[in-house]
């Protein structure tokens, strides 16, 4: 699983690049709006992509972190259910 989100987000990264290169293109080519519509979607995807890493990532870690303290104060039958069977 680690390895499918390390590529995920590797790509999401390099499509966020892509999309930032092809904007300050068209901005040297002379196509300010067409870049600045680019510069719009680039922000949106990002914007996407923080929402899911931490919907999928953050708050799992958090919920084991609590867990994880419940565990240190003293309760040691303290457990987190499974979410994903992998």
């Amino acid at each position: 699983m680690l390895n499918k989100l390390k590529n995920q987000l590797l790509i999401s990264g390099l499509a966020a690049l892509v999309l930032l290169l092809l904007s300050v293109f068209l901005m040297i080519k002379g196509y300010l709006k067409m870049a600045i519509i680019i510069m719009g979607v680039i922000g949106i995807y990002i914007l996407l992509v923080n929402m899911w890493f931490r919907s999928f990532v953050t708050d799992p870690i958090e919920k084991l972190t609590a867990v994880s303290r419940k565990i240190a104060d003293g309760s040691y039958g303290a457990q987190e259910e499974k979410d994903v069977d992998n």
